[in-house]
């Protein structure tokens, strides 16, 4: 029988959202309410286990929540346990403890969140220098869905380097919106210490993996790991793919995953997982702010595709 892994990022009623990554806690609740009505909550890591040895039991639905935002602790997990829906939580730990905001939600903040900019913004990203119109809530939005494009293969270093002459253009500071910020230390063992969460590796940067060498892949995976090991005790056997689309991972990263252990890898292909399926090619259903009868209705198209 088929099974799907869910991928949420935020649980938050989010305004601007221009990457679709929030969920509203009013429809969260319709949605553990909906996997617990009409599926099978389970582990993450028993659905991945459970690929070799007959399959996953009937209509299994997996519970992932990637990045690490502190919204995580305060609005899903308590959620998560009012409907006991077990779920794994895949960190970046790079920004763990930190005062910034994950880079993509910086731009929102810097282009999307301001009443007014200037009327033009031009940034030099990787040797060449982009302009956009920026007088319009439209323009700055295309705006900030082209960087975000143009930034999204970038190492580390550029992307902060591009965001902090952003944040000079518009006048702001680098300081991260409260409700915004990734989970510190201390969150992350709480968050640790539910009996319903696992915590993934979901690399340090959040670079795309098939960018980077294969000695830089490994120190994303490894110290990522580690990070969180160090932070909660635990050593985490599932890995979220950065970004997670068709050509953002590859045959090197597989490798060192099966190579490190790793029990099972989840990407963003939007499939549903099937008996005899490679633990660490698992595909997920990215969760949109659907409210429950659009979930249901995916739902059932990948747990029945003859509905």
């Amino acid at each position: 029988m088929p099974a799907v892994i869910l991928s949420y990022h935020r649980v938050a009623d989010a305004d601007p959202d221009a990457l679709r990554l929030a969920v509203s806690p009013a429809n969260f609740e319709q949605h553990l309410q909906i996997v617990n009505g009409m599926c099978l909550p389970t582990p993450l890591g028993e659905l991945a286990d459970s690929l070799g040895f007959g399959g996953p039991p009937a209509r299994a639905v997996a519970v992932t929540l990637d990045d690490g935002y502190a919204d995580t602790l305060t609005r899903a997990i308590p959620a998560l346990e009012r409907h006991g829906v077990p779920a794994t939580v895949f960190v970046a730990t790079g920004w763990t403890g930190g005062r910034r905001e994950f880079w993509w939600d910086d731009l929102e903040r810097l282009l999307l969140a301001p009443p007014s900019t200037p009327p033009r913004l031009s940034v030099r990203i990787g040797g060449l220098t982009r302009e956009w119109p920026t007088a319009t809530p439209p323009e700055r939005r295309a705006a900030m869905l082209g960087l975000h494009a143009l930034l999204r293969p970038a190492d580390a270093a550029a992307r902060l380097d591009a965001i902090d002459r952003i944040a000079a253009w518009a006048g702001l500071g680098p300081g991260g919106r409260p409700e915004l910020m990734p989970m510190t230390a201390d969150q992350l063992r709480e968050a640790s210490d539910s009996p319903l969460v696992d915590l993934g590796a979901h690399s340090v940067s959040h670079p795309v993996m098939s960018g980077l060498g294969e000695a830089a892949q490994r120190a994303e995976i490894a110290e990522s790991r580690e990070q969180l090991e160090r932070i909660t005790g635990r050593r985490a056997g599932a890995w979220a793919h950065p970004h997670g689309g068709p050509g953002d991972w590859d045959g090197r990263t597989e490798a060192l995953l099966r190579g490190m252990g790793f029990r099972a890898a989840c990407s963003s292909a939007e499939a549903a997982v099937s008996p005899g399926d490679d633990p660490l090619r698992m595909g997920r259903l990215t969760v949109r702010d659907w409210d429950g009868a659009e979930l249901s209705r995916r739902l059932e198209a990948l747990l029945d595709p003859r509905t």
